[in-house]
């Protein structure tokens, strides 16, 4: 071939060349970039080149995705990551629907789209819930990831809801991700808050077998409680006994009796029917219960059916916190007062057990004024017919359960029967030391007067007297307070957890229905100490009788930022039934 023929054929070919290259979308281009998308030899590249333009604007507009437009290193305006999204996120979605074969770029596209939350892109999070098994499992965690963190148009929410239960209802396996789909699946459906998932997140609460783990269960009755659908009572009131088939240690009474709560008002006289006996279902599991518990651990106490339903009733009904239940409730502690002291058999045993359950969550009803003489009399009285050593395989912390309970009664009317077992020196150590806490945390000036007066009738460096000066911060405080609400709402930004744990106390005697003591003790549910937490979650439940937003609130961001922490974990139980019990009040 003749030198000028190559020369001419070389040029042709650069022609081609160049021409083709200029087809090729500019990497920075989200536009040109959506467009190659179609192109199977193409998507890889592209959708790379869209997931670093998509990152490198979000990071340029501070991580608020709802910026058009950003400036780049020159000082140029280009598409922020909204306007990424403008051009690439309808493309993205098709692409994935429009090709199923190609998983691996399917799952690269729903990462980004993850990344981007934006609602255009549900109609590829859905097609990825009909998940393929070994094929496209994570492909369905993805899109249950990404309605979690998308605001879903209302308009949009059934079909989602109908997509993720057909996907979870086909988990059936064990396998590790059989289980992150179904954890992540329940996520979805309670945080779209909407009770069209009632039957599906009820059927997975239900459901016991062996090819399920019992905190899945959990999960789902959870779940449930957000949505408070009085379609939930039934199988919550169950879910109250329910216990894993191989793990009768494991329930989920806790998180059941906390949807109730969440439900509401409609649950208080299903609870109450359960308390007098009327739940037949109830009894049955509850015997089946305890006979599990026998087999596992021969040497579990003997346990009533009867007890286990009045215990866990009780303990409902107290987190309900409705003034209606403390009728109910003291009938049970009744029978109690109306047995001779002395030894303990079967009938007193039952007895106790019904009595404690029920006394100590009678301090949690949002109770009158009116109410608080019998209260007092019950406690009192639940006290004084319980065995000193009872129960035999825990001696003295019956009585000791009833004393703490006093304390968080706010009932000053209490202080001189706390005051009469404290100064006692020939009473047991435990109940002493209780009482005195009591005494102690609820005075003020001239009544902490006399538990200055125990510790100095106590010998010098006894057991008894250095328990009891851990307490002279407190003392200290109430000294200085006294009667002053203002005094004791400075004192909550004390450095020491004592004063602090102190001042909420008497914030809550002085304070109730006061709208700056609630706000000053809703600065701090984050308190960095968990005592002082607890003590202020119960203060916030006295004080704010007509309910508070701003203290739900509250509770909900420390619990989104705690979740799975031992801060949050030691305190969950009591701040999501506050966080339920002012949300009933206030509704």
């Amino acid at each position: 071939m003749k030198r000028t023929h190559i020369v001419t054929l070389l040029a042709a070919l650069g022609t081609v060349l160049a021409v083709a290259i200029g087809c090729h979308a500019k990497p920075d281009d989200p536009a040109g970039q959506a467009e190659e998308l179609s192109d199977p030899v193409r998507r890889e590249n592209a959708i790379a080149n869209l997931q670093r333009v998509y990152t490198q604007r979000l990071a340029a507009a501070e991580g608020d995705r709802s910026v058009e437009t950003v400036q780049d290193d020159e000082g140029r305006d280009v598409p922020g990551p909204m306007g990424v999204a403008n051009a690439s996120v309808e493309a993205l979605a098709q692409t994935y629907i429009d090709h199923p074969e190609d998983s691996q770029n399917g799952q690269r596209i729903l990462n980004l789209l993850l990344e981007m939350q934006d609602p255009r892109s549900l109609p590829a999070f859905v097609q990825a819930l009909d998940w393929r098994a070994e094929v496209s499992e994570q492909h369905a965690i993805t899109a249950a990831q990404a309605i979690e963190r998308i605001e879903i148009p209302e308009g949009e929410k059934a079909g989602i809801i109908t997509a993720l239960s057909e996907a979870l209802d086909r988990v059936q396996g064990s396998r590790g991700v059989d289980n992150r789909m179904r954890i992540h699946f329940i996520r979805s459906l309670g945080h779209l808050e909407d009770r069209a998932a009632t039957p599906i997140l009820t059927k997975v609460a239900m459901r016991i077998h062996e090819d399920q783990n019992f905190l899945i269960n959990r999960m789902a009755a959870e779940e449930l409680g957000r949505l408070r659908d009085p379609a939930a009572i039934e199988p919550m009131t169950k879910g109250l006994f329910l216990f894993a088939h191989n793990r009768p240690d494991m329930r989920m009474n806790d998180i059941a009796a906390q949807s109730l709560v969440q439900i509401g008002r409609p649950a208080l006289e299903p609870l109450t029917a359960l308390l007098r006996g009327e739940n037949e279902v109830a009894t049955r599991i509850a015997t089946n219960f305890i006979a599990a518990n026998r087999q596992r651990f021969p040497d579990a106490p003997e346990v009533e059916p009867s007890s286990v339903v009045v215990g866990e009733a009780c303990f409902a009904l107290g987190q309900l916190g409705f003034r209606e239940s403390i009728g109910p409730m003291i009938e049970q502690i009744t029978p109690l007062t109306e047995l001779s002291p002395g030894d303990v058999g079967e009938e007193q045993r039952t007895q106790i057990s019904n009595a404690l359950s029920c006394v100590t969550s009678l301090v949690q009803i949002n109770r009158a004024d009116a109410d608080t003489p019998r209260l007092r009399q019950a406690l009192i009285d639940t006290y004084t017919h319980i065995p000193e050593e009872w129960p035999p395989e825990a001696p003295y912390s019956s009585r000791a359960q009833v004393l703490a309970a006093m304390q968080h009664t706010y009932d000053v009317g209490l202080l001189d029967f706390l005051h009469q077992i404290s100064a006692d020196r020939e009473a047991l150590f435990d109940f002493r030391v209780v009482a005195y806490i009591a005494e102690v945390m609820l005075g003020n000036r001239a009544e902490v007067a006399r538990a200055r007066q125990v510790i100095e009738g106590e010998p010098e460096g006894s057991q008894v007297r250095q328990r009891l000066e851990e307490f002279l911060p407190a003392i200290a405080t109430a000294t200085e307070c006294d009667e002053d609400l203002q005094c004791y709402i400075g004192k909550l930004g004390d450095s020491d957890p004592m004063v602090v744990r102190k001042a909420a106390y008497m914030v809550a005697r002085y304070g109730r229905g006061n709208e700056q003591a609630l706000t000053a003790l809703i600065e701090h549910i984050d308190h960095a100490n968990v005592p002082v937490r607890g003590d202020v979650l119960y203060a916030i439940d006295w004080v704010a009788t007509e309910g508070s937003q701003a203290a739900v609130d509250e509770i909900q961001r420390v619990r989104e930022a705690e979740e799975g922490r031992s801060s949050w974990n030691q305190i969950k139980e009591l701040a999501m039934a506050v966080k339920a019990r002012l949300s009933a009040r206030g509704s």
